[in-house]
């Protein structure tokens, strides 16, 4: 148990978490989040495709589970 509360403890640091995403070779990752709703257990596989041009804090991401298209 004190490895992974170490690890999660470690990912407060923005520098830590920006090492998780790779856009180069769009890494999927596991999005836990309220607003994904109960139908998906509040989780959802995510890929991330570019930062956000103006926001330093934001990454744009593909939601697995659903179809990009419009």
């Amino acid at each position: 148990q004190p490895k992974l509360f170490d690890y999660f403890f470690s990912m407060r640091h923005k520098r830590k978490l920006n090492e998780l995403v790779d856009i180069v070779n769009m890494t999927p990752l596991m999005h836990v989040s309220g607003m994904l709703g109960r139908e998906c257990q509040y989780t959802s596989w995510i890929v991330p495709v570019a930062w956000h041009p103006t926001n330093n804090n934001a990454v744009i991401t593909i939601d697995l589970a659903k179809d990009p298209q419009p």
